[in-house]
């Protein structure tokens, strides 16, 4: 365990690009329910993240409950995305709900 006011520090070699998440293995509702997570993009070596077109969108609750409210990026009132037509744009789901609901569904 990682004490308060204390840190810790991880080296990672990633098998290959592509999106990942940080998480709470410890007391594991209560902490990911009050947002112990994130992501982590690994790019293929030359590539470069665009944050006006690479966009990271990750999706959970706030609280333990199941019907506690949806928070997307942290937020339960997200400010509104700025798109433009014709532009690709790269988009990267997370759910890292702690009890598992299938919040993102995609379908062709």
């Amino acid at each position: 365990m990682i004490q308060p006011g204390k840190s810790f520090e991880v080296f990672i070699n990633p098998p290959r690009a592509g999106t990942f998440i940080y998480h709470t293995h410890m007391n594991d509702m209560p902490q990911l329910s009050s947002g112990l997570y994130g992501p982590i993009i690994v790019l293929p070596p030359g590539e470069v993240f665009h944050p006006a077109t690479d966009r990271v969108f990750v999706i959970s609750r706030n609280g333990m409950r199941t019907d506690g409210e949806l928070l997307l990026n942290g937020a339960a009132r997200p400010e509104p995305q700025r798109w433009i037509a014709g532009q690709p744009y790269r988009l990267r789901f997370i759910n890292i709900n702690a009890n598992n609901t299938i919040i993102v569904n995609l379908l062709r």
